[in-house]
C-alpha cells in the first residue's frame, strides 16, 4: 500500500513581526506534518505545492525515509486578476493527482497548518470501509490548540445527529464538513474525479 499526500504550502517572504518572516513560523508546522508522515505504517510520497522554490533542507527533509519528498512550485501570475490569488494553490495539485489515480492506493490532501496523526490514519483505514458500503463518507473533526485547550474550530454549534453502523456510532457533520483536508482510496477519488464537481 502507497500513500501519495499533498501539502499546500502559500511560502510569504515578508516580515509579519519584528523578528519573523511567515515562513519562519510556519516551517516549523511543516516540520511536524513531514515528521509524522515518518510513522505511518505505510509508505508515503510527500508534494510540497508552493508558490516558490526554497530549501527543502529547511525542514530537514534528509530525515524522511518513509517515501520521497518534493517540492512542486506553481506559477499563480496567470492568476493575478483574481482577488485572493493564492487560493488558486489549493487548487493546483489537482493535475498531479489526476495523473497519479492509478499510482497510489490512499491520497491525502491538506494545507500545511493540518497535522493527520497515525492514529487519525489508522482509524480512517479501520473504519472507511463500512461507512462506504453504507453510503457515507467518514470525516474529520479540526482541532486547534490554544494554551493547551483544544478547540474544533470549524463548527458553530456542537454536532448533535448520529448514526449506528454494525453497531459502532458516528457523528453526522451536517453542520460545515469542510476542514482543509481530504483522504481518498483510489476508488473514492476515482468517483470524485469522473463526477461534476471535481
Amino acid at each position: 500500500m502507497k500513500i501519495s499526500a499533498h501539502i499546500t504550502f502559500f511560502y510569504r517572504d515578508e516580515q509579519i513581526d519584528d523578528r519573523w518572516t511567515n515562513a519562519d513560523k510556519k516551517f516549523p508546522y511543516l516540520k511536524k506534518i513531514i515528521d509524522e508522515y515518518n510513522n505511518y505504517p505505510v509508505n508515503v510520497d510527500i508534494y510540497i505545492h508552493s508558490n516558490k522554490n526554497f530549501d527543502l533542507g529547511i525542514i530537514n527533509h534528509n530525515a524522511y525515509n518513509n517515501g520521497t519528498l518534493k517540492l512542486v512550485k506553481h506559477n499563480l501570475n496567470k492568476y493575478i486578476l483574481f482577488k485572493g490569488k493564492n487560493y488558486y494553490l489549493t487548487w493546483a495539485s489537482r493535475k498531479i493527482i489526476k495523473n497519479q489515480r492509478d499510482k497510489y492506493d490512499i491520497f491525502i490532501y491538506q494545507e500545511d497548518d493540518i497535522l493527520i496523526p497515525r492514529n487519525a490514519f489508522n482509524y480512517w483505514q479501520q473504519n472507511k470501509s463500512e461507512c462506504l458500503e453504507n453510503k457515507l463518507n467518514l470525516g474529520f473533526l479540526r482541532i486547534e490548540l490554544k494554551d493547551g485547550v483544544e478547540y474544533i474550530s470549524d463548527l458553530e454549534k456542537k454536532l448533535s445527529k448520529k448514526i449506528e453502523v454494525n453497531k459502532r456510532q458516528y457523528l453526522i457533520n451536517d453542520v460545515n464538513p469542510y476542514c482543509a483536508f481530504w483522504i481518498y482510496d483510489k476508488n473514492e477519488l476515482n468517483a470524485w474525479i469522473n463526477s461534476k464537481f471535481w
